[in-house]
């Protein structure tokens, strides 16, 4: 089993739950990193840092796409339940849908007033709730 950290020293770092040993480290980020999460087959490592989200591989640490799209900061990001899309939210307003395996933006998800704090799918990948700043969430 493996730990995935995110730090704002700009990279994200897998750990040996057993032994704390360090593993793979993702870099290449420009600011610190916010968001660190496994797809749900834990082949491929998500990093945010600031209006961009990454996708890494887990076997070779090897970059495969960077989502960017966003005008200002992400502010969440994570895989659908079966990891095809990534989900991002920001504080320009919206919230992006993206193809996890071509880094495609499938769909932008706008209507708050405030930037969008949060944003997640559904645990079936068929809704997808947001929350914003603007105290509501749709």
């Amino acid at each position: 089993e493996m730990v995935l950290t995110a730090s704002m020293d700009h990279e994200a770092q897998l750990w040996s739950a057993a032994s704390g040993q360090r593993g793979i480290r993702f870099d290449g980020h420009a600011c610190g990193l916010i968001v660190a999460a496994f797809s749900p087959d834990g082949a491929t490592v998500l990093t945010s840092d600031d209006s961009s989200a990454k996708l890494w591989s887990v076997a070779s640490g090897e970059r495969l796409r960077k989502l960017s799209g966003h005008q200002y900061a992400i502010t969440s990001a994570c895989f659908s339940p079966l990891g095809d899309k990534v989900l991002t939210s920001s504080r320009d307003f919206t919230a992006i849908v993206w193809c996890a395996t071509r880094g495609w933006r499938l769909r932008v998800l706008q209507g708050h007033s405030d930037w969008v704090s949060c944003a997640t799918f559904s645990p079936d990948g068929a809704n997808i709730l947001t929350a914003s700043d603007d105290r509501s969430a749709r």
